[in-house]
C-alpha cells in the first residue's frame, strides 16, 4: 500500500529541508511514467491525485531537478 499523501508531503519536505541544510544542489528527482499526475492515465498504477503535483513543483521550487523515467525499457 502506497502512503497516503500528507506522509509523501512530509517526507518530501523533510528531504528538501536535509538537502538544503547540508548544502546538496542539483539532486535528481526520477517520476516514472505513470505517477498519478494524469487523469485517466492507463500507464499508472497510481491513482490521480492532483497533490502529487505540488510535491514535483515543491522539489523544483528548492532548486533540484525532475527527471522522467520509464516503467519499462522495450
Amino acid at each position: 500500500m502506497l502512503p497516503q499523501n500528507p506522509l509523501s508531503s512530509a517526507i518530501t519536505q523533510k528531504i528538501l529541508a536535509s538537502l538544503d541544510k547540508h548544502g546538496v544542489s542539483d539532486v535528481y528527482n526520477f517520476t516514472n511514467s505513470g505517477t498519478g499526475l494524469l487523469p485517466d492515465d492507463p500507464s499508472t498504477t497510481l491513482p490521480h491525485d492532483p497533490s502529487f503535483q505540488g510535491l514535483i513543483e515543491s522539489w523544483v521550487a528548492a532548486g533540484q531537478h525532475v527527471a522522467n523515467h520509464t516503467h519499462s525499457h522495450a
